[in-house]
């Protein structure tokens, strides 16, 4: 019998710079204003710019200040030194970022 690795999280490696996840930032796709986006997709529609990495997609406890919609929350990295708490609504234009 042979002890089997599981494919990520065994060991620090394994996992991204941010501690979470495999390298990829996972599969946390969600419907952003009629289309599906990853993370890393999120992250963009935010910030503008591509991040260097993105947390899973969560569901923030707040209502769209704009349209009442659900919010939708990501964190990601614009940069080396930068982590940022980004929030979008689903159903339309509306997003805020925190820096933190």
């Amino acid at each position: 019998m042979s002890f089997r690795r599981p494919r990520w999280g065994a060991n620090d490696r394994d996992r991204n710079f941010l501690g979470v996840g495999p390298p990829t930032g996972g599969m946390s796709n969600r419907v952003v204003e009629g289309r599906m986006v990853t993370s890393e997709t999120l992250a963009e529609m935010i910030e503008g710019d591509r991040p260097m990495e993105a947390t899973e997609i969560e569901d923030a406890d707040r209502e769209c200040p704009d349209c009442g919609g659900n919010v939708i929350t990501v964190g990601y990295m614009p940069s080396v030194t930068d982590f940022v708490t980004g929030y979008k609504c689903q159903d339309c234009e509306w997003s805020e970022k925190d820096d933190e």
